[in-house]
């Protein structure tokens, strides 16, 4: 029997139908998605990717392996069970503003520290345009 791996549509539905309004959620099972959280009150949002690892085989397009739930913040790896019921669900343009502003202004970068962007100054040169 081939094992087909879980298509684009079916990996994104439950991000889709929350981005439209509220869906059931249930601890120890991440859907994929763009999401953002905040480490400490009051710090900045981090954006969070969940995807499906999937082993797929070049030739044939079948799955090799176990299809794995995983997950990244600013590049890291996380564990996407452990962050799962305080991610919020935000559209991938979202996501990528969320990167931006972490790649541009300084004080996004301590995300265990809050921070007041009201009151942070913003160097004209690495400000959002």
């Amino acid at each position: 029997m081939i094992r087909q791996p879980t298509t684009l549509d079916a990996m994104l539905a439950w991000h889709s139908a929350a981005l439209c309004g509220p869906v059931d959620r249930h601890d120890g099972e991440p859907q994929c998605g763009w999401f953002k959280r905040k480490a400490v009150r009051g710090g900045p949002w981090l954006p969070v990717r969940v995807w499906l690892d999937q082993p797929i085989d070049r030739d044939t397009g079948e799955l090799v392996g176990d299809e794995t739930i995983k997950a990244s913040c600013l590049g890291r790896e996380v564990d996407p069970y452990r962050l799962w019921l305080g991610l919020r669900p935000i559209s991938r343009a979202e996501y990528e503003d969320i990167v931006k502003m972490h790649m541009e202004i300084d004080a996004m970068a301590a995300a265990g520290v809050p921070v007041d962007l009201t009151t942070t100054p913003i160097h004209p040169s690495r400000s959002l345009a």
